[in-house]
């Protein structure tokens, strides 16, 4: 993936010659830009260009974090340099230490390598450390003091969220101050932070909010089944296991709405008028028709049956969608809806090919007779008949009892009369008084046309996944909301979708995504391109399967996919390293050679030694170098102390003898200074009393 990155290489007066190391300072960050290409798969392509200032006289770094489960980072840059190159975890924050400990501290001069380049890049992954959660993505650069602005341009893929239909993508800002472009497909509609636009602006460090539409009544299944092969570490002789292992992600987008109802649709209620449906079930039976009426074309034409010991044409055929006046509905014994639902069939023949519907509104209370035949009555005709919807309204309602209707399951397939229904393209439903379980109003929407999938499925080279799954997660989605499951619920709603993410032992092939519109089967084969790829093997390597997966594993998914993960990093440093500061024994001074190392300004018999600049970690070492010097009675000490943060790591005597090592290995750096930290894993030579020549050497 091309990323691009600017740099200023302008030297300032105040910036000594050859760029000397020098305490790191923090660069100032200027206005981040963030663009986001959307393609027509939902696949988010965003780069985020990150501009930094050096004010100061010395080198500078900076480093910036943002906080993504659906990032992908695959690419970044400095202008002047490479394409930063993905490796080890371990062995690019090797080379990246290196760099910034040389950049403060410089190296031994037989260490010094010349070079134009002066700014390294290092891209990071990280988690919060709880069960392979939050994840966060770190982008360090440091530069000497002629670099005085650097550029990161970091390039990503990112996974959208279901969202009306649609897709919403939420981008972190990584500065205070950002500006934001989108580009998408011509036919799509771009709101940034609810307004209809491309382009955005932040003052604070909220993420962008885009929302994308997309045009078109299709189902879209992004992902696929991928094989790999565990990745040994390169110093690892061979990996954990030896044994292939299978990722599998589908990302279901459902559009809004799903699904369109037929022009010139002709319906007929059948409505249970049966003393046991009640004067209130009767209510809501009408109600329902009310509801679909509401939802169905302007040229819907209507008629009504009444089912009780004898069937009834209440409304002949056929009632435009504004004729709505209902005459009152006696109750009576009996309950022949076999017989309203064949009347109800006839009329509804008198349809359109494809355009005829028959609802039947019933708490299904019948004799045994006619429970035995009323299978057959509904699926007569051979399914070339009307569809048939049945929905079974609770058979006891109190008065005042807030009734909604619960749509969310669908009857078992082996029930005879929902397979009957079934054979039509029709749905048996069931309608009783749970409060969460859907509006009238909705169950009148999906009786007029599918609005959700229902049953659906993975299926893994044809059979059920979870049969072979070894870790399933599932991120189920409706109105932009998200909620976590262990499997795909009985249903997915127009204008949502879903994640899912499967890890599983061994190989598989094809995946698709099955379920029901109604009663009619679909399967929507898995699609994926070289983005959509890395994205879901990012995703599951860094968030979703994160915590199941073992750093082999890891491994092998994010080379395959070439991005940042928990083993892999984006290193870009270069070969240039500065000497560190030498002391100007025998300069201006009359060689007298009593001064210590590395001070910015060193007394000497009345002498001042300049050397540039000031390293108050140089003076502290060099001090304790002249004590140890006294104390060993040393004419001269030369010993390379490796040190942390508040504690000396290691010591070698290059002159001094053991005495001087022995001597700095008794002491307590936190006793030398109260402000000062030391960079962990840092080398420096502590010197004292090096004679002139012996330094020109160095």
């Amino acid at each position: 993936m091309l990323v691009l990155l600017a740099l200023s290489h302008t030297l300032l007066a105040s910036c000594p010659d050859g760029d000397v190391a020098g305490g790191l300072t923090d660069l100032v960050p200027d206005v981040a830009s963030l663009t986001l290409r959307v393609d027509v798969d939902g696949v988010g392509h965003l780069r985020f260009h990150l501009p930094w200032k050096n004010e100061s006289e010395g080198p500078g770094s900076a480093s910036v974090r943002f906080d993504s489960d659906v990032l992908a980072v695959q690419g970044a840059r400095v202008v002047g340099g490479d394409d930063a190159d993905l490796v080890e975890a371990s062995d690019a924050m090797t080379s990246w230490d290196a760099f910034v400990t040389a950049l403060e501290n410089g190296v031994d001069q037989e260490q010094e390598r010349p070079g134009a380049r002066r700014f390294g890049l290092h891209v990071n992954h990280g988690d919060d450390g709880c069960c392979g959660g939050s994840n966060s993505i770190s982008v360090d650069v440091a530069g000497a003091c002629s670099v005085r602005s650097l550029v990161a341009d970091v390039d990503a893929l990112i996974d959208p969220l279901p969202a009306a239909g649609g897709w919403r993508f939420e981008l972190p800002a990584p500065f205070a101050r950002a500006t934001l472009r989108v580009e998408a497909p011509r036919d799509h509609l771009v709101y940034v932070d609810g307004k209809r636009s491309s382009r955005g602006a932040r003052e604070e460090s909220d993420p962008f909010v885009v929302d994308v539409s997309r045009p078109g009544p299709s189902i879209r299944a992004r992902g696929g089944a991928i094989v790999l092969e565990p990745k040994a570490a390169p110093k690892a002789e061979t990996a954990t296991s030896s044994t292939p292992f299978t990722l599998v992600r589908a990302a279901i987008d459902l559009p809004e709405p799903l699904s369109a109802a037929p022009p010139e649709l002709r319906v007929v209620f059948v409505v249970d008028t049966s003393v046991s449906a009640g004067d209130n079930g009767v209510a809501m039976a009408l109600a329902v028709v009310t509801a679909y009426l509401d939802e169905a074309p302007d040229d819907v034409g209507w008629a009504l049956v009444t089912s009780s010991r004898t069937p009834q044409l209440l409304i002949p055929p056929w009632r435009t969608k504004e004729q709505r006046h209902l005459p009152a509905l006696a109750l009576e014994n009996g309950s022949d809806v076999v017989a309203a639902v064949a009347l109800a069939q006839k009329i509804a023949a008198d349809a359109l090919p494809g355009r005829g519907r028959v609802v039947v509104l019933s708490d299904l209370q019948l004799s045994t007779h006619l429970e035995a035949i009323l299978p057959a009555q509904i699926s007569s005709g051979g399914g070339h008949g009307p569809l048939v919807h049945v929905v079974q309204l609770p058979a006891d309602v109190d008065d005042g009892e807030h009734v909604r209707v619960g749509f969310d399951r669908v009857f078992a397939t082996d029930d005879v009369t929902a397979f009957a229904v079934g054979r039509t393209g029709g749905v048996l439903l069931s309608a009783f008084d749970q409060g969460d379980a859907g509006s009238v109003l909705e169950l009148g929407r999906y009786l007029v046309r599918p609005t959700r999938l229902d049953q659906p499925v993975l299926l893994l080279d044809g059979h059920d996944i979870q049969e072979r799954a070894t870790t399933t997660t599932t991120h189920v989605f409706a109105g932009g909301a998200g909620t976590s499951e262990g499997e795909l619920p009985l249903a997915l709603l127009e204008g949502g979708g879903a994640r899912v993410s499967v890890l599983l032992e061994g190989r598989a092939h094809t995946a698709t995504v099955a379920g029901l519109l109604w009663a009619t089967p679909v399967e929507v084969p898995l699609t994926s391109t070289r983005f959509s790829r890395a994205l879901d093997l990012s995703i599951m390597a860094n968030a979703d399967l994160a915590v199941d997966l073992d750093d082999d594993q890891v491994r092998a998914a994010a080379f395959a996919g070439h991005f940042v993960s928990r083993v892999t990093s984006l290193v870009d440093v270069p070969a240039w390293r500065p000497a560190e500061p030498q002391t100007l024994y025998g300069h201006g001074c009359g060689g007298c050679g009593c001064c210590g190392g590395h001070s910015g300004t060193s007394h000497c018999g009345g002498c001042t030694l300049r050397t540039g600049r000031a390293v108050h970690t140089q003076d502290i070492l060099d001090d304790m170098a002249a004590e140890a010097a006294e104390q060993c009675r040393a004419k001269q000490v030369d010993v390379e102390v490796e040190f942390g943060d508040r504690e000396i790591l290691d010591v070698k005597a290059d002159r001094g003898g053991a005495c001087a090592a022995e001597w700095f290995w008794r002491q307590r750096l936190d006793e030398h200074s109260d402000d000062t930290s030391f960079e962990a894993h840092a080398r420096l030579h502590a010197r004292f009393g090096v004679a002139a020549a012996d330094a020109d050497k160095r």
